[in-house]
């Protein structure tokens, strides 16, 4: 168990470095589907790094271009 939690937390700062902040919300969706209608925007905004007026800019555009 420890070592499966250690690998999503590397696979998590890997994505930091690797991904902008669209890809990161993507990757997001895909691993937690939902779960962005059950907890506040802030929560996610912190989790992607980002802040909640740029998460709202970004939801907004994704929802256009999808």
């Amino acid at each position: 168990m420890i070592d499966s939690v250690l690998i999503m937390k590397e696979e998590h700062a890997i994505s930091f470095k690797a991904l902008d902040s669209i890809e990161r919300y993507k990757q997001f969706l895909n691993a937690y589907p939902g779960l962005e209608k059950r907890i506040k925007q802030y929560h996610i905004a912190s989790y992607l790094g980002i802040t909640p007026v740029s998460l709202s800019r970004l939801r907004k555009n994704f929802n256009i271009n999808k």
